[in-house]
């Protein structure tokens, strides 16, 4: 009787830990909206945003829309953006496109952690990932690979709403 109640409790155990595993895995390689409604009505936003898959050297990018103006951000998680040629207020952004390099110079904003990329980055960066086309960025230590997976339903909702 010993045997049984240990082997079934060995199944338990199993798939009590698949269960577990299961749901952390990270499901961030699709495009979410969110709306921030505020209690004033003209304070409230739009965002779509790319959740990380790695806190530890991985970027968040988020586009929000307020007012018509559509801005992009990157935000780490661990340590602050490195700056840019000592330039404390930018950093460097390295986008990878079909093999092809571009580099451009971002705002850092207060506390280190968030990046506002320059229209012509968010132009391009929104403009692939439209034409169906990953995008590597890379920015220091930290990097994420922009995926297109539900991008264009969701920038199409953050665009009209």
């Amino acid at each position: 009787m010993s045997v049984k109640f240990v082997k079934r409790n060995s199944a338990f155990c199993v798939l009590f830990l698949i269960t577990f595993l299961n749901s952390c895995t990270p499901h961030c390689n699709q495009w979410k909206l969110a709306i921030v409604k505020s209690d004033c009505p003209c304070a409230t936003y739009v965002k779509a945003y790319l959740p990380t898959c790695n806190t530890f050297n991985g970027l968040e990018a988020v586009l929000t829309s307020y007012n018509g103006s559509v801005k992009l951000y990157l935000n780490a998680f661990t340590l602050n953006f490195p700056f840019y040629n000592g330039d404390e207020e930018h950093s460097e952004v390295s986008l990878l496109i079909n093999d092809e390099k571009f580099t451009f110079v971002a705002e850092r904003l207060q506390g280190g952690q968030c990046l506002l990329l320059p229209e012509d980055g968010m132009q391009l960066i929104t403009g692939a990932l439209l034409e169906h086309k990953c995008v590597d960025v890379i920015v220091g230590r930290f990097q994420t690979t922009l995926t297109y997976e539900n991008f264009q339903k969701t920038y199409c909702s953050l665009t009209n709403f």
